[in-house]
């Protein structure tokens, strides 16, 4: 079994799966048509397409704009649809919950488009995977297998202790659907009464958003869309304790998830528990390691994508 990933490669997925995936014996490569963290032009791998058995496409996407998928199930490739996001996630009226990251994002406004391009895959893909289960909504039949990281890469930071105000951490790549704005005002008391500093890195790259983030006793993820996402789980990896909005019907997907919970109303006081309970702050940095060990690693994740490609 030859796997392709691409085109897109959102989160450094595509070339952290492939990666992993070789790592355990099966010949897995990325084929992009865009630029990532590793890669700063367009390029593209036609021969490895042709050879290959399974078709993995991140983030809703195509190499033709649509136009392959007929080609490539001619060949008889699997064709997997792999959403994360912003490719699937759209705002509908009556959505049943009280938070919305989309209400708030006008990329999140094109349902039209959206929801075509998922029928267009419904008529050739095998399988769909989220890699957050909040997108079950908008695609019901797929199968959730999380995000990959490369745990071995992230170093767990050593005990801090600091006699000052706790270092708190937040990283954005969109603000609106971050709930970056939610996070500014419910500490802003905190920050002024000197009991915590907040740090802000917007539109950063990869390393210097862990550069960053090394000194910090409190990482803060998104206060909207219900999930934590891949910034979270390098947070957990190094030893640093989250909070994070989870909608309480998506809990059961990962019970043990060691993500502290918060939304913008509870969040001052649930920093404010924090501040003064370092057994607490202390006790979930070291089941966060543990958990994405179990539970994100590149190569467990990797596995179960392999285990799906076959039962096709």
């Amino acid at each position: 079994m030859i796997i392709v990933h691409g085109p897109i490669d959102i989160a450094c997925q595509g070339q952290i799966l492939a990666t992993a995936q070789r790592e355990i014996g099966h010949p897995s490569f990325f084929v992009g048509i865009a630029p990532t963290r590793k890669f700063k032009y367009r390029f593209i791998d036609f021969p490895a397409i042709a050879i290959a058995n399974v078709m993995d496409l991140h983030f809703a996407t195509v190499y033709l704009q649509q136009r392959d998928l007929a080609m490539l199930k001619k060949m008889g490739k699997k064709i997997i649809c792999h959403c994360h996001g912003c490719d699937v996630r759209y705002f509908e009226e009556g959505m049943d919950f009280p938070l919305n990251a989309c209400y708030h994002c006008y990329t999140t406004r094109d349902a039209p488009r959206k929801k075509r391009v998922l029928e267009q895959f419904r008529k050739f893909a095998d399988a769909f995977v989220v890699t957050t289960p909040d997108l079950l909504e908008f695609v019901p039949e797929a199968s959730y297998i999380p995000t990959a990281i490369l745990t071995k890469e992230l170093r767990t930071a050593e005990d801090k202790t600091s006699s000052g105000p706790l270092r708190i951490f937040h990283a954005s790549t969109n603000p609106l659907s971050k709930g970056t704005g939610y996070i500014k005002d419910a500490l802003a008391p905190l920050i002024k009464a000197g009991k915590v500093t907040l740090s802000i890195v917007q539109n950063a790259t990869h390393e210097d958003v862990l550069r960053a983030a090394s000194d910090a006793d409190l990482a803060i993820d998104q206060m909207l869309v219900g999930w934590y996402g891949v910034f979270a789980t390098e947070m957990m990896a190094m030893g640093i304790p989250v909070i994070c909005y989870i909608r309480k019907e998506l809990i059961p997907w990962q019970p043990n998830v060691p993500i502290i919970r918060a939304d913008p109303w509870s969040l001052a006081g649930v920093v404010e528990q924090l501040i003064a309970d370092d057994k607490l702050r202390k006790e979930v940095s070291q089941r966060g390691r543990r958990f994405v060990e179990q539970v994100h690693d590149s190569h467990v994740v990797g596995n179960q994508l392999i285990k799906l490609y076959e039962s096709l």
